[in-house]
């Protein structure tokens, strides 16, 4: 008999067309005045009325100067800026599709996203603009569609500034619910366990319906939302930042301090300085705010809710940050790209640390054993979720389409869960094997076929272990050297900088073991959880040995 668990809320209403007319509508009727971004590091500001009217410029700039419009992609190849807004919605105001990036991504990696999403346009950044250059050439973008964020000309590359950012102001063409349900205007890439990174297309419907319910239930959690104030140093090329920065902030017109990256002391100051509310983290954030004797010299006493979610927050941390913090609520969430990326939340008048929370509003989940039975409370099994939020599919990937999201709409996680009594989630483990280093998704397979590439390999293996000084998991490579190479510190380093020269730096392997052999099958599969298991044993050995 199938087991469905459903949201304890009732089903919300949202609205069926397009994004950005969803995000300007302004039931609380923000003022245009209002202060919306402000940027940490440079001090500039930017108000409600400055962001709205930055996109519709931009997306009229597209429409114009590259005739832009209906299913064309601009790809996002920068870090957070307090102008991030004006690309990322300009081009879905425009009519077509955001394609975000990592910053960091190497030549090859930015290649294969711009290839699978056809990109038109490219907007990067004075920081990775080599890299941007060297990628479009591949794939045949022309200098003219490259243009780079600030004022100054680099290489050639004109700034979007001078380019886009004339007087007229676009248009947004309405949506009908059809096309809003059947009509991408994301494609964020979400790392496979096979190697190359899977377009996601993530319609106007999931966006709006997965915000509506994050909207709903922060209201529930925290009644008080004109006097939120936020703080963000999470990537924005990733969904999480994106609903919650761009998305919830012009919706609800809550202020947001804003950082291109994480600073510690910066981000502790900012808190104190612009009194800021409500955080959203990473379990790293969460450890150096929980252990960090620095964190004792600034007042957070403004500080009333953290949501932290993109990794499995353990039930120690969240223990820790809650001593240390009784006055602010933490809530762990948890979703995926593919699901726009709402799923569950913890209700902080009822939270289990270690917990992930219940399902938001609208959803539906199974938990699924290996046979195929549904899993009984307590009873670990795969995360099966359904909703408006799930993904379109995998763009140009329709096999992993069908093996993610079957016949009756049920998005397969591949995480593996167990639900309480209280119908409260709990992430165990993972089928798939995507390893989560600080939030960031790292496909083993990739860092493999790199690593045999190496005239020092002969065969390897790459798993995700658990760090907890830095709260998150770091790809290890077990590899066997070539014959009549000796083991060393110096072969390691080596081999670690041979795979940092090709990757982004978050998928750098962190720890080497070098071993005899790697455990497969008789087919040649490698066994990872032979290797997982090993790496319990050793764990619980040395924690064995410091109760000695």
């Amino acid at each position: 008999m199938v087991k469905l668990y459903k949201s304890q809320f009732p089903d919300i209403s949202y609205l069926e067309t397009g994004l950005i007319p969803y995000l300007f509508e302004n039931p609380n009727r923000i003022p245009d005045d209002k202060e919306l971004f402000n940027d940490v590091h440079t001090k500039q500001s930017l108000s409600y009325g400055q962001v709205k009217d930055g996109i519709l410029q931009f997306a009229a700039g597209l429409q114009d100067y590259f005739g832009f419009g209906t299913g064309d992609v601009l790809a996002l190849f920068a870090p957070n800026a307090i102008d991030f807004a004006f690309p990322a919605l300009g081009a879905i105001a425009a009519g077509g599709v955001l394609s975000p990036s990592n910053p960091r991504y190497s030549v090859e990696e930015l290649r294969h996203q711009l290839e699978l999403s056809d990109a038109k346009v490219l907007v990067a950044h004075p920081e990775n603009i080599d890299v941007a250059l060297q990628a479009s050439a591949l794939v045949g973008i022309p200098k003219r569609n490259i243009l780079v964020f600030g004022q100054e000309t680099i290489q050639g590359i004109l700034p979007y500034t001078s380019v886009l950012m004339k007087e007229r102001r676009a248009v947004v063409t309405p949506l009908t619910p059809e096309q809003a349900r059947s009509r991408p205007c994301y494609l964020c890439f979400s790392s496979g366990t096979t190697g190359k990174s899977k377009g996601v297309m993530t319609s106007h419907t999931n966006a709006i319906s997965a915000a509506a319910m994050i909207m709903y239930m922060e209201d529930y959690n925290d009644p008080n939302v004109n006097t939120r104030r936020g703080i963000n140093c999470l990537p924005m090329f990733h969904q999480y930042a994106l609903l919650l920065v761009l998305h919830v902030s012009l919706r609800r017109g809550t202020s947001m301090a804003l950082m291109s990256q994480f600073d510690l002391v910066d981000y502790l100051k900012t808190i104190q300085d612009q009194r800021i509310t409500n955080i959203w983290t990473v379990p790293p954030i969460i450890l150096a705010l929980a252990k960090d004797p620095r964190v004792l010299q600034f007042d957070l006493s403004s500080l009333k809710f953290a949501i932290c979610a993109a990794a499995p927050l353990s039930r120690e941390l969240s223990t820790a940050f809650a001593s240390r913090f009784p006055n602010i609520k933490i809530s762990q969430s948890y979703g995926l790209t593919e699901t726009s990326p709402s799923g569950t939340t913890e209700l902080v008048n009822d939270t289990a640390h270690g917990s992930c929370g219940v399902l938001m509003p609208n959803m539906i989940a199974r938990i699924v054993k290996e046979d195929g039975s549904d899993a009984k409370v307590n009873e670990p099994g795969e995360i099966w979720l359904k909703g408006p939020n799930i993904m379109l599919g995998y763009i140009k990937n329709k096999e992993a389409t069908a093996n993610t999201v079957d016949v009756d709409g049920f998005l397969h996680t591949g995480d593996v869960g167990v639900v309480d009594e209280k119908d409260r989630f709990y992430i165990v483990d993972r089928i798939k094997e995507l390893i989560k280093y600080k939030g960031f998704q790292v496909a083993p397979a990739e860092l493999e076929g790199i690593l045999l590439k190496s005239p020092l390999v002969n065969d390897c293996a790459v798993i995700g272990v658990y760090d907890s000084v830095q709260a998150t998991e770091v790809p290890r490579g077990y590899v066997v050297l070539k014959p009549g190479i000796d083991a060393s510190d110096k072969i390691v380093s080596q081999i670690q900088q041979f795979v940092a020269d090709q990757v982004a730096s978050f998928k750098q392997i962190r720890q080497i073991r070098i071993v005899d052999t790697v455990p497969k099958t008789a087919s040649g599969k490698i066994l990872r959880r032979v290797l997982r298991d090993q790496v319990k044993h050793e764990q619980q050995q040395q924690q064995n040995q410091a109760k000695l």
